[in-house]
C-alpha cells in the first residue's frame, strides 16, 4: 500500500506586515495505491445459418451455457437479421441467410475462471456452427472500493488541510484559518496490465492509483 502527501504549488504575498491580511492559495493531495479486484472478460458469439431460428438457437444455447456457469457478468444482449453484403458486380445489395451474435463482459474475481468460460463456450462449437472472439481482458479497481477510498482519501486530506494552516501560521507569524477547499479526484497509472492472447493467460494485477486533490485557500489576519 502505498500512501503520499504532494503540495503542488502555493501562492502567497511577501512577507506581511503587523497589519496585513495574507491570502494563500495552494493545492494539496494524497495518493494511495490500490490491487485491482474485477478482472474484465469480454467475450462475443457470432454464427450464421439459413434461417433466422438456427441462428437463434444457437444464441439461445450460449446464454443457457454462459447462465450456468453461475459466474458474474453484465451484457447478453443479442442482435440477428439478414445476412447482406453490397455486391460490386451486380451493384446491388445482396442478402442469403442469417447472421447474429451475442455478448458477454465477465468480471471476475479469478483469472482462472476465465478457462471455464472459454472451455464451456468452446464446447459448443462441435455441435453447432459459431465462432468466438474474446476482446482485451484486463484488470480493473471495482467501483465501491474506489468510492470507499475516495471518502478515506478526503477525511485524510482533511486533517493535513489543518496540520498545513498550523505550519503556515507559523511561517508568517500570523493565525491562518481554511476559507476554502475543493476536492477532485482522479486514477493515476499504471493502468492494468491487458492480455494479449486467446490462450487463458493470466496478466498480472498492476496497481492503480486512487488520488484525491484539493485546491486550498487560506486567509490569515494578525
Amino acid at each position: 500500500m502505498i500512501v503520499a502527501l504532494v503540495l503542488i504549488g502555493c501562492l502567497l504575498l511577501p512577507h506581511p506586515s503587523a497589519s496585513q491580511e495574507v491570502k494563500v492559495s495552494t493545492v494539496l493531495e494524497v495518493t494511495e495505491a490500490l490491487t485491482p479486484d474485477i478482472y474484465v472478460l469480454p467475450i462475443t458469439v457470432s454464427t450464421t445459418g439459413d434461417t433466422e431460428r438456427e441462428v437463434l438457437e444457437v444464441l439461445g444455447a450460449v446464454d443457457g451455457v454462459v447462465r450456468g456457469l453461475g459466474l458474474p457478468y453484465r451484457g447478453g444482449n443479442y442482435s440477428a437479421g439478414p445476412r447482406c453484403w453490397w455486391d460490386k458486380e451486380r451493384e446491388r445489395q445482396v442478402c442469403r441467410g442469417y447472421r447474429g451474435s451475442v455478448s458477454y463482459s465477465f468480471r471476475l474475481g479469478r483469472t482462472r475462471d476465465q478457462d471455464r468460460v472459454l472451455e464451456a463456450i468452446t464446447g459448443l462449437k462441435g455441435r453447432m456452427k459459431m465462432d468466438l472472439s474474446v476482446g482485451t481482458p484486463r484488470w480493473e479497481v471495482s467501483r465501491e472500493r474506489v468510492r470507499r477510498k475516495r471518502e478515506e482519501l478526503e477525511l485524510r486530506l482533511v486533517k493535513e488541510v489543518r496540520e498545513f494552516a498550523k505550519r503556515l501560521s507559523e511561517s508568517l507569524e500570523q493565525s491562518c484559518g481554511l476559507s476554502e477547499i475543493d476536492f477532485e479526484m482522479r486514477p493515476r497509472g499504471p493502468f492494468p496490465v491487458r492480455a494479449k492472447a486467446l490462450h487463458a493467460p493470466e496478466p498480472t494485477r498492476s496497481p492503480q492509483e486512487i488520488s484525491v486533490k484539493a485546491a486550498v485557500k487560506y486567509t490569515c489576519v494578525p
